[in-house]
């Protein structure tokens, strides 16, 4: 109960923070492990959903590894913002609480205030995958009225917005889609950072507008194809490193925008829109 309700947001933060610090020597957590939990509850969640509702059963892989483009980029952000608090306190000459980390710790730990800020600021749905898991695990599998038949999937409770690991589709006839497969995200860990930035991108669900591999590398029709969609878009582009060095660094980078794509003279939009970058710089 205390990870749900309109003041849930801190607490369940506090609880993943507890969970991960239960492996940490020192008073801090490892970015990595907060980052880690909170992926697998929302894939967890996921798993359990589509059980659930007798949907088509997601392939899970709870092992993920903290070296995926996706966590690792999360776990470097949380990092970053971490280092960040920590020379402006020590500049601005002004506590920031709980800031330094016990003895024991590393550089690879976070205190709560800076996990707590980090998320709210940039991540916010993080706070979102315990409440979810859950709501999932002792709410939807006792959705069964008096007639026996299964009742719609259960709401909820106000000021929880659930996080679900998006499907990818595609129109294939008449009203109808599908799963599109695609070889920008590859697994779900890839798709877990953005989900948790805004509730339109883990509504759960993405349709496919264009894909380069399908529609050709044509700008034109990447516009033709977006321009009129009533509905809030995802660009992503999967860069690739073939230079002499001998490896092959991919990153996935790209914009987010909630408004109407529109052709017109001067800009538009509103502060929803952001742009994103996961994995190794490409112009490093």
């Amino acid at each position: 109960s205390v990870s749900h309700g309109r003041r849930g947001t801190r607490s369940s933060l506090r609880l993943l923070f507890e969970i991960a610090s239960c492996y940490s020597d020192g008073e801090g957590a490892v970015a990595a492990r907060l980052v880690q939990i909170s992926y697998q509850l929302t894939l967890a969640a996921a798993f359990l959903r589509s059980i659930a509702l007798n949907e088509m059963q997601m392939q899970v892989d709870l092992k993920q590894s903290s070296s995926d483009i996706g966590l690792k980029s999360m776990t470097d952000s949380l990092l970053s913002f971490a280092k960040d608090q920590r020379q402006r306190a020590h500049y601005s000459g002004i506590g920031y609480p709980t800031t330094q980390i016990a003895s024991g710790g590393s550089d690879t730990d976070v205190s709560l205030d800076e996990f707590t800020d980090w998320a709210e600021t940039n991540v916010p749905l993080v706070a979102s995958s315990l409440p979810t898991f859950i709501h999932v695990l002792f709410h939807f599998f006792s959705r069964r009225n008096n007639d026996g038949e299964d009742d719609e999937p259960p709401r909820f409770p106000p000021g929880v917005t659930p996080i679900w690991l998006p499907r990818v589709t595609v129109d294939r006839t008449k009203g109808v889609s599908k799963n599109a497969p695609t070889s920008i995200f590859v697994d779900d860990a890839s798709k877990f950072p953005l989900a948790c930035t805004t509730m339109n991108i883990a509504s759960g669900r993405w349709h496919r507008l264009f894909a380069s591999d399908v529609d050709g590398m044509s700008m034109s029709c990447m516009m033709s194809s977006i321009l009129g969609y009533g509905g809030a878009t995802l660009i992503v582009i999967r860069s690739k490193d073939s230079s002499e060095r001998g490896k092959c660094c991919t990153s996935l980078l790209g914009a987010y925008t909630g408004v109407t794509w529109v052709e017109s003279p001067a800009f538009y939009g509103n502060s929803s829109a952001f742009l994103f970058h996961l994995g190794p710089d490409p112009f490093s």
